[in-house]
């Protein structure tokens, strides 16, 4: 191994700062500029498949450049000491596992943390790489945010993978279960993601989440700690967290890897709060609009009780009226006994507003027979939904259709109607059947209001309904609205969805 003052190509060896099972790390200054530092990884392994996991790293650092992942300098090879070796950028801070050891992250501290982490992640996930093995140790935080480091077992899309037969790479607390299982190689996008989930657990609690056990060999220390996560369930940093981390946590750390969150949109959207990720959830906005429905439907009725009672112009002094004469008592009943003819006209006259015959359905909700009052109230509550729509301040969304927002006002879209959705800026463009327009919510907004499984996710760009694709290729969808670029593990859902 190189001694200080040793010269690694241009690099001149200062101090030796740290070390592993894929080589060791110098601090090293530039001979040709002294105040250009990095550390410089040297592998002395000459076996094929150590210069490959080698030449993996530097293959990896080189086609990604982003500031939550520490950037690459220069590489070579030293032929007469056999080395290989590469050089990145010297980063000063302690490493997140160090950091874990003084206790919980801060609750802030932790999710602009954990942002710039997931977004790295997602920028190589983006350009087909995949981390697999990301924990504590290979995160650093630096005064500039934190460095995703050590890609020494990234995987690259379309490449041959680089573990022997038999091989599991990662960090066993950090790996999710199916890697135990599973028949064919787990998905590193999702391992990529439950790492992360799992890391997030334990910056909020303190602790980790899995411990693991002494006095056993790796190989039974592996199958024991795996085994029992096969049992577990997912994570969760308890009810002293909020809520939206807690999901996020769960979904991200589920066992079931087809259950698991896939989605980083849907990670950043929880870990930023902005909204649940599962369908149905109660958003902010959703609240709003359930409570201006609600509160239309008891202006509604209110104003159906003023207009009934109209005709008696007291009506506290009305009711009693009512209640007291004894002929009245037979009244209701002749009218309850000959509702099924009479009483659709009574119900559908007051949307008209007449006003003398109402007090008829009115008089039989005063005396004791309550069994008339519900149904006029109930159909007077049912018809008005309708009609606001027209009104586009409380829209309801019916079978089959999404509610949206377009320039500040509610307004619903058949989801037969749309064929995709695209992210436009801070908007989302919607191409329908009936023309395109903008909208505010995003497409992760509109991937949890849509119940319909024609409707797929294929891009993170892009939401597409399959009843509208004619054509599937290799990377791109051709929809009516033009074609649409589809991410590699959506191809399949697509086509199966569209039937091709």
């Amino acid at each position: 191994m190189p001694q200080p003052g040793d010269l690694i190509s241009s690099w001149e060896v200062l101090r030796p700062i740290g070390a592993g099972g894929m080589g060791s790390v110098f601090l090293c200054r530039d001979t040709l500029g002294a105040r250009i530092q990095a550390a410089v990884k040297v592998n002395a392994m000459v076996s094929p498949e150590g210069r490959q996991r080698f030449m993996r790293e530097v293959e990896a650092l080189s086609a990604i450049e982003h500031p939550g992942i520490v950037a690459l300098l220069s590489w070579g090879e030293d032929p007469e000491r056999q080395l290989l070796w590469l050089a990145m950028e010297n980063l000063e801070g302690e490493n997140l596992e160090d950091r874990l050891e003084r206790g919980a992250m801060p609750l802030d501290e932790a999710v602009e943390v954990f942002t710039l982490l997931a977004r790295a992640l997602q920028h190589a996930h983006a350009g087909g790489i995949f981390h697999r093995d990301v924990k504590p140790a290979n995160i650093v935080l630096t005064d500039d945010g934190p460095r995703l480091v050590d890609f020494g077992i990234a995987f690259q899309q379309d490449r041959t993978r680089l573990t022997t037969e038999n091989q599991v790479p990662g960090t066993v607390r950090y790996m999710p279960p199916e890697l135990i299982t599973a028949s064919v190689a787990p998905d590193p996008h999702s391992s990529d993601i439950y790492a992360l989930g799992t890391i997030l657990c334990e910056a909020l609690t303190g602790r980790p989440t899995i411990e693991l056990p002494d006095g056993l060999s790796d190989g039974q220390r592996f199958a024991k700690v795996m085994a029992s996560k096969l049992d577990a369930s997912a994570c969760d940093p308890g009810p002293g967290h909020p809520a939206h981390l807690r999901e996020l946590v769960r979904r991200s750390t589920d066992p079931d890897p087809a259950a698991r969150l896939d989605d980083w949109d849907h990670f950043l959207d929880l870990l930023e709060g902005r909204g649940a990720a599962t369908r149905g959830s109660s958003r902010p906005w959703a609240v709003a609009l359930g409570a201006l429905g609600l509160a239309a439907m008891v202006a509604v009725g209110l104003l159906i009780i003023d207009r009934l009672a109209v005709p008696d112009e007291a009506p506290e002094t009305a009711t009693p009226e009512r209640v007291e004469p004894p002929p009245e008592a037979p009244d209701p009943a002749v009218v309850t006994q000959a509702e099924p003819v009479p009483q659709p006209e009574l119900v559908a006259e007051p949307a008209v507003e007449p006003q003398p015959e109402p007090t008829t359905v009115v008089e039989p909700s005063a005396p004791p027979v309550r069994d008339e009052p519900p149904p006029a109230v109930e159909v007077a509550a049912v018809e008005p939904p309708p009609d606001p729509v027209s009104d586009a301040s409380t829209p309801v969304a019916g079978v089959g259709e999404v509610l949206i927002t377009v320039n500040g006002t509610p307004r619903t879209v058949r989801v037969a109607d749309l064929v995709l959705a695209a992210r436009d800026g801070e908007d989302t463009r919607l191409n329908t059947t009936t023309g395109s327009f903008l909208c505010e919510e995003t497409i992760t907004d509109l991937d949890r209001a849509i119940a319909d499984p024609a409707v797929l996710r294929v891009h993170r760009d892009f939401l597409v309904n399959a009843a509208h694709v004619t054509m599937v290729e290799d990377d791109f969808a051709v929809t009516s609205a033009g074609d649409v670029t589809v991410s590699p593990r959506y191809l399949e859902p697509l086509r199966a969805a569209a039937g091709l």
